[in-house]
């Protein structure tokens, strides 16, 4: 995993777009996440693994707790889609309740 993280320093992350880096002080810190939480199904396949920053990381963390804490599951094809910004029309389209808490936590 260790590889995986540091071959994407200096790239975007797939969620906001901005650059990753490798000092975990810094909030686009690289770092591993589940496509899918474990939880919620997902393994810790390298099919379901991908590199984002720390902050998107936190926020998508934020979405499984707020939907978890209300006994809602947020659907697996969130998950998948809202790692790409370039589909974000998918993403406010289909799954807009979801990426609001996303944003809400990501950006303030």
């Amino acid at each position: 995993m260790t590889l995986l993280i540091q071959s994407r320093i200096g790239f975007p992350c797939p969620c906001c777009g901005e650059i990753m880096v490798g000092d975990p002080d810094h909030p686009q810190y690289a770092t591993i996440e589940h496509i899918i939480p474990l939880d919620h199904g997902g393994t810790n396949n390298p099919d379901n693994l991908d590199v984002i920053c720390y902050s998107c990381n936190t926020a998508r963390n934020s979405v499984k707790q707020y939907f978890d804490n209300r006994g809602h599951r947020v659907p697996k094809e969130y998950w998948q889609i809202s790692l790409s910004k370039s589909i974000q029309h998918f993403i406010d389209a289909f799954y807009g309740e979801y990426h609001t808490i996303f944003l809400k936590a990501r950006f303030g």
